[in-house]
């Protein structure tokens, strides 16, 4: 089960951010900013992501959720494959659209099926190995870009009737979207759906009262773990959408040549990272520490505000990569310690709906901001070659030190929340 999710959700990560090994043909055939391809990468993806994710919160906690995530990859993968028929940046924003709403199901049906399918000992390393799907999308979205913009002119030559009038991106965007349409048929016929675990009562009805009761008793500690989430989120799709455009203006490296590379440098730094993060989790809550969860989601932050801001002032790309490297190895540490966090201190219930708004956040702030801020001050602040390079490395530190600040505010309330949820799972 947990294999079949983590191929899952790197297949929704390849469909996410494959745009950005694209950038810049995207922009020579549809004529566009870097400002608009940020708005393709954040905010036409978000619109519906976060719209929907309150109502598919509530569907986790009250219908089957491997019906629900067999629905939405069957959507995001549609949608995908829609992209590659995208003749305008209204065309290719709608099919974004659609990709964020298939999406919307990933993060709250797996998290809840996985704390269902594993006693509480051992659901910290499950999140961790789950998301190694997205160190494996990753590096499957760096692969399939430039093995298509390898193979795209061959593809034109063999089927010109077929393909004449596409491009490189076009082709890109339609064979990453084909797998998951399998992917759904296997999720259908081969997931069972499993019992809940730590119900605290028997009722399953929506309230907004429950969630707002749940929130009151400890505020500062659900703020600090989404404030922690988002920032470190944000981060990490500013570097998905942008970094390989960086390697490709400042340092003059092919779109296949980055591609290679960042599949073999950011992969194994990311499953290490995924891998890690479940490690980490375990070790601290082994120890009786009941704030891992912040402290690792913190680790991120500290990490990229300082690697991440010297990456791309390096001479070299070679010296850039290393530092790449470096960010990569957190690079999934918040988002595993943000399902923890939140698994952690809220009831098996409410857990579907605070995980929804969880996906809501990251995706009206994380997914919209990371993309669009870097996109914005290339074109506005740091014009030129060069200004996407300053654009990251200023986002990395502002949102890394803001990130670790935030989390450090929430820890003790934190500590406490856990306390309280313990304590009345035991009640209930």
């Amino acid at each position: 089960m947990t294999v079949l999710l983590l191929v899952a959700y790197a297949f929704a990560i390849v469909d996410r951010i494959i745009i950005g090994l694209l950038v810049d043909d995207i922009k020579t055939d549809l004529g566009v900013t870097d400002t608009q391809i940020g708005i393709l990468q954040g905010f036409a993806f978000a619109i519906l992501y976060t719209l929907a994710a309150i109502p598919v919160g509530v569907l986790v906690d009250r219908w089957n959720r491997v019906k629900l995530l067999t629905i939405g990859i069957g959507v995001w993968s549609v949608m995908t494959i829609v992209s590659g028929f995208a003749r305008s940046f209204g065309g290719l924003f709608v099919s974004r659209i659609g990709v964020g709403l298939g999406e919307a199901t990933v993060t709250p049906a797996s998290s809840s099926l996985i704390s269902d399918y594993f006693p509480p000992e051992k659901r910290q390393q499950a999140y961790g190995v789950f998301l190694v799907g997205g160190a494996i999308g990753a590096g499957m979205a760096y692969l399939l870009g430039g093995f298509a913009i390898a193979i795209g002119g061959p593809m034109q030559e063999w089927f010109p009737t077929l393909l004449g009038g596409f491009s490189t991106w076009h082709i890109t965007f339609i064979l990453v979207g084909l797998p998951g349409l399998l992917i759904a048929l296997l999720m259908l016929f081969t997931v069972r759906e499993p019992v809940r675990r730590e119900r605290a009562t028997a009722t399953q009805k929506f309230s907004f009262d429950a969630i707002l009761r749940q929130y009151r008793r400890h505020p500062i500690a659900y703020a600090a773990t989404y404030v922690g989430a988002v920032l470190n989120i944000a981060i990490v799709y500013a570097q998905l959408g942008w970094v390989p455009t960086a390697f490709i203006r400042l340092y003059d490296w092919t779109p296949t040549q980055i591609a290679t590379v960042l599949s073999m440098v950011s992969v194994p730094c990311a499953v290490i990272s995924a891998l890690s993060a479940g490690w980490f989790l375990s070790w601290f809550l082994k120890r009786g520490r009941t704030d891992g969860p912040i402290l690792v989601a913190a680790m991120q932050g500290g990490v990229w505000a300082i690697f991440g801001t010297l990456k791309f002032m390096m001479p070299t790309g070679e010296l850039a990569m290393f530092f790449h490297a470096m960010t990569a190895l957190t690079g999934s540490m918040g988002v595993a310690a943000a399902l923890a966090g939140i698994s952690q201190i809220t009831p098996n219930e409410l857990r579907g709906q605070f995980t929804a708004i969880y996906a809501l956040l990251t995706g009206l702030v994380s997914v919209t901001a990371g993309s669009f801020i870097v996109g914005y001050l290339s074109d506005n602040l740091f014009p030129g070659t060069r200004g996407v390079g300053m654009s990251l490395s200023t986002v990395y530190f502002a949102f890394g030190v803001l990130a670790f600040v935030a989390l450090f505010i929430g820890r003790r309330d934190f500590q406490a929340a856990t306390v309280h949820a313990r304590q009345w799972v035991n009640k209930g």
